[in-house]
């Protein structure tokens, strides 16, 4: 990252910056969700109706996944997660993950560099989580389609995992944690704008296994989501 003189905001402000994160990434969607159930209750032609409903489900399912994303950060912040312990294939979880995008977004391509197998011991669901929150977080960044490059490898006794999108086109940061960026962002609501709360919880989550959430702009253009942690690690109780 560039050098700059941007300061982490103090501990005692993250409470209020998840507050005001939360507020404005329902806002949007319980907006439209309104829009929508007033039309639909206003539309006489049956045909226009049919399709205020299925936007208006759209809506509905958005703002779910939304509110148990938030619901889910909030528990790994309260302390009230506790991880598990199985055997994992990451290298196939992490394709698993890409695969399920591969119909829904035809506009992307995706280019995996991982292992043919990466075993750990860890908690399927919360790296199932890390995993989807950061390939959605390159797709939101770019709508209109690109390239997404999935990296993933083990160096020694470190786990590095990441998802970059050089066709986003958002401006350089120098920012030194995610917290630092988020906290810029809803100053003025950029890039973070629709995924700051899955961005949140792949931050707390990367704390609980003792690691960290990094996000860059490299200098070619597009930002990339990278998270590290070491193989062999006990949940961090120590959350800010």
């Amino acid at each position: 990252m560039n050098d700059c003189t941007e300061k982490k905001p103090p501990n005692q402000q993250l409470a209020a910056l998840f507050l005001r994160l939360a507020a404005r990434e329902l806002q949007t969607p319980a907006s439209h969700l309104k829009s929508r159930f007033l039309a639909l209750a206003e539309e006489s032609d049956p045909w226009k109706a049919r399709e205020e409903i299925r936007e208006l489900s759209e809506n509905m399912h958005l703002l779910s996944r939304l509110i148990e994303t938030l619901s889910d950060a909030a528990d790994i912040e309260t302390q009230h997660v506790t991880l598990e312990n199985a055997e994992i294939n990451l290298a196939h979880l992490f394709s698993e993950r890409i695969g399920k995008r591969l119909w829904s977004f035809p506009s992307f391509r995706f280019l995996p560099e991982l292992p043919p197998r990466l075993d750990i011991y860890g908690d399927r669901t919360r790296l199932t989580f890390l995993i989807d929150d950061l390939l959605d977080a390159s797709i939101h960044i770019a709508p209109e389609g690109g390239i997404i490059h999935a990296f993933l490898m083990r160096e020694n006794d470190r786990i590095f995992l990441s998802t970059t999108n050089r066709d986003a086109e958002i401006p350089p940061f120098c920012f030194d944690s995610f917290i630092d960026w988020m906290a810029k962002d809803l100053e003025n609501p950029g890039a973070l704008q629709g995924i700051g709360i899955g961005l949140y919880r792949s931050h707390l989550t990367a704390l609980i296994l003792g690691g960290r959430l990094d996000i860059t702009s490299p200098p070619e253009g597009g930002a990339s989501f990278r998270v590290e942690f070491p193989v062999h690690h006990t949940q961090q109780s120590d959350l800010p």
